[in-house]
């Protein structure tokens, strides 16, 4: 029989069409005309099956259509929809999910009494059903192309609003299951760390760090426990003054703003470089992530002037910074210091998540130090040494375009034009120039040439001509040749002690009177000038006659060996200390280093009898850097306990 068109009614209950779904159907009516029945309810004419076909019809604006009619009840009505979703391998099963759990609700029946009407098992209604209700309203209007599988591991996203940023990477890469399930696992176990912070500006943090999804959950756990561990150190810390021969988890700004003016000797770090590692706690606390080396020196330049502030008029500075190169890929230098600590990965993996080259300078080398350098001078700074620390064991470069670096360099500052320092030495080089310095009256020698090499000179004149420097060798030179070590306790790289001796050696005091503050400096008797050395060995051995100088003014040889080298003439002496006459006892300088990390520059400062302080923001290396303080010992002090506070 044939019904009109316009007497038969929607379901409420059937799957939505859309008009453009219907082009197909429109062309194939419109040839050949309905050819199969519709099923409607003979009661209210609404449609049981075919409404589609009724819709293609309407929009033809055909009068009538082959129907038959059937007196069903409402449940009916949901089954029968349901069964030709199903047998029709329509794919639909968001919303066979919502037909489902209509029929439940409106029919009060049990998932086991619906499963039985269907033909299917409980497990296949279960399913539908759970799938529906943890769907974003958004991804089940998005997601109805999608079959099962992918929508139930869509579904199992604790945070419903990824679902949509899932399910486009789903129809835009074509992702199959097993490579779903990974994602989704992946964004639960982030979802299960961000759950533990109860502090809101801290997760605000971490959540931004989510937004990059190829986070591993391990470095993200990592980096709230880090977070954690430092809020409470920085609570137990809130009230207690701040003590000398310590170590603190806090921020470089909040430890120097709590230090009274002019109240450190010596100030010996190296600060985060610019984009070499990610320290794993919020960014407002870290120094080096910065967008630009524009920003990173105005920040760390920032850090100095409170340094300047702290340092007493007669205090040293002294920087170790290394280079970057301006690459896309966050390369940089990869021998520096920094270049493997734990963290640097992370922050390549970062890098190359899209963030290009510095505009303007790839491939160009960043010459961070000497802007930093000029930058420091600018700011009142006196710049009295660029120092090169030379690497023997650098780490070999892949780069096949340029030079192995195998330097850093290490900046000398201080305040004012008048401050201590005490002069270091070196031995006297030794090579066939220096002897013809000597024969033609220059005042140098480095006391270790051969019998061989001498051959043949006049000894007369070789005697008169030449004059050495100061016994204890030469004025040290700003190229230090230090091999890098490693720490066995620590997972990144550290400076080696040698590097940081010299520095604490010359630029802060041992003996500092208590009542003036005025360090005692080194007294020495002669002048350099009249003093010459020369090996002890070759003395000993005979190969140097007993008596110099000229034949008129015999100069007798002093039997004075120290160490290697036996000392003739009227050098200078080393006589002892200066003494301000104040009777007061003395007390060693106090070493600042405000990046401390794993404390090598405090261990450093116990171990020549200087007092200490520093900081860190990540609590491990702070662990780290107490613990190796534990381990050394210097005299008068305790290796554990904090000394006096700081006043």
């Amino acid at each position: 029989m044939r019904v009109k068109t316009a007497l038969l009614k929607p379901n409420p209950y059937n799957r939505s069409v859309s008009d453009d779904a219907l082009d197909d159907l429109i062309r194939s009516v419109q040839e050949n005309g309905v050819l199969e029945p519709l099923l409607y309810r003979k009661s209210d004419y609404r449609i049981i099956d075919g409404e589609r076909r009724w819709r293609a019809a309407k929009k033809l604006n055909l009068p009538t259509v082959p129907a038959y009619s059937k007196e069903c009840s409402d449940l009916e009505i949901k089954l029968a929809i349901l069964n030709g979703s199903i047998h029709k391998q329509l794919c639909d099963p968001i919303f066979e999910g919502e037909l489902l759990s209509t029929i439940l609700k409106e029919e009060k029946l049990t998932q086991e009494q619906l499963a039985k009407r269907l033909g299917k098992s409980q497990d296949w209604v279960s399913n539908r059903v759970s799938l529906v209700r943890q769907l974003a309203p958004e991804a089940k209007k998005r997601g109805r192309s999608l079959d099962f599988t992918l929508l139930r591991e869509l579904s199992r996203l604790k945070d419903k609003r990824k679902q949509v940023e899932f399910l486009e990477k789903i129809q835009r890469e074509g992702l199959t299951s097993r490579q779903l399930q990974a994602l989704v696992e992946h964004a639960n176990e982030i979802d299960d760390v961000l759950h533990r912070i109860t502090d809101t500006d801290l997760r605000e943090q971490m959540q931004r760090e989510v937004e990059r999804p190829s986070i591993a959950p391990a470095i993200l756990t990592h980096k709230i426990e880090i977070v954690q561990k430092l809020e409470e150190c920085q609570r137990s810390q809130e009230e207690l003054p701040l003590a000398l021969d310590a170590v603190y988890t806090m921020d470089c700004r909040e430890l120097l703003a709590k230090l009274p003016d002019e109240s450190i000797d010596c100030v010996v770090t190296s600060p985060p470089y610019w984009q070499l590692r990610d320290y794993g706690v919020p960014a407002q606390l870290q120094l080096g992530l910065e967008e630009t080396f524009e920003k990173y020196l105005t920040k760390l330049c920032d850090i100095f002037d409170e340094v300047q502030r702290v340092l007493k008029a007669a205090g040293t500075c002294w920087v170790n910074m290394g280079d970057t190169y301006g690459t896309g890929s966050g390369a940089g230098i990869r021998n520096g210091k920094q270049a493997t600590n734990r963290g640097t990965q992370e922050f390549e993996r970062r890098q190359k998540e899209g963030k290009e080259g510095v505009r303007g300078y790839e491939k160009c080398l960043l010459q961070i130090p000497s802007r930093f350098a000029i930058e420091m001078c600018n700011r009142g700074w006196i710049l009295r040494n660029e120092i090169i620390w030379h690497k023997p064991n650098c780490m070999p470069s892949s780069a096949k375009d340029r030079f192995t670096v195998d330097f850093e360099k290490l900046f000398f500052f201080v305040k004012s034009p008048h401050y201590y320092f005490e002069q270091q030495h070196e031995p006297h080089t030794s090579n066939e120039y220096d002897l013809k310095r000597m024969q033609n009256g220059r005042k140098t020698y480095d006391g270790k040439w051969s019998e061989a090499t001498v051959k043949g000179w006049n000894a007369t004149r070789l005697q008169k001509s030449f004059v050495a420097g100061a016994a204890e060798g030469r004025n040290k030179r700003c190229v230090w040749r230090i091999p890098t070590k490693s720490c066995p306790d620590a997972h990144f790289a550290t400076y080696p002690p040698e590097l940081v001796e010299i520095p604490i050696q010359a630029g802060c005091p041992q003996f500092i009177c208590a009542l003036c503050g005025k360090a005692r400096e080194r007294i020495y008797e002669g002048k350099s000038q009249n003093a010459f050395n020369i090996g002890a060995r070759d003395a000993k051995a005979g190969r140097f006659h007993q008596k110099w100088g000229s034949t008129q003014n015999p100069r007798p040889f002093s039997e004075q060996y120290e160490g290697d080298k036996a000392f003739a003439g009227d050098g200078r002496r080393f006589l002892g200390y200066t003494d301000c006459g104040c009777n007061a006892p003395f007390e060693p300088g106090i070493v600042l280093d405000p990046f401390a990390g794993s404390g090598t520059t405090l261990v450093v400062a116990r171990e020549l009898s200087r007092r200490y302080l520093g900081c860190d923001v990540n609590p491990e290396y702070v662990e780290l850097a107490r613990r190796r303080l534990s381990g050394t010992t210097s005299v008068g002090q305790n290796s554990n306990t904090p000394s006096s506070s700081l006043k």
